[in-house]
């Protein structure tokens, strides 16, 4: 079954130091995104919190062009280039064991 954190109207609001914590549960999870008062770029170690099970998948959705959220390649988090989400964009990734990995990308 597919977990989701937040919607379009109440997403996670995300900090530099804090990164994503996809939700403990379920192997396809949907979190719906953006900075915390305003844009944040994820400076976190991780950039996203290491999943649990390999083949985990997280989809990562944006809500805000004003508030954005920037995601940088390393860190636990393989791109294919540096993400910046907003209103409408979506990452998926999915979990190595060691590495979140770009599945796809939509701007």
């Amino acid at each position: 079954a597919t977990v989701v954190s937040g919607s379009v109207g109440s997403p996670n609001n995300i900090t530099a130091g804090g990164g994503i914590t996809p939700l403990a549960i379920g192997r396809k999870q949907i979190i719906f995104v953006q900075g915390s008062a305003g844009p944040v770029e994820v400076t976190a170690a991780a950039r996203i919190a290491n999943g649990i099970n390999v083949g985990d998948e997280l989809q990562i959705i944006g809500c805000s062009d004003a508030n954005w959220l920037g995601l940088a390649d390393g860190n636990n988090l393989r791109l294919n280039g540096n993400k910046t989400l907003v209103n409408g964009s979506v990452l998926g990734v999915v979990w190595d064991g060691s590495d979140w990995l770009e599945n796809f990308w939509r701007d």
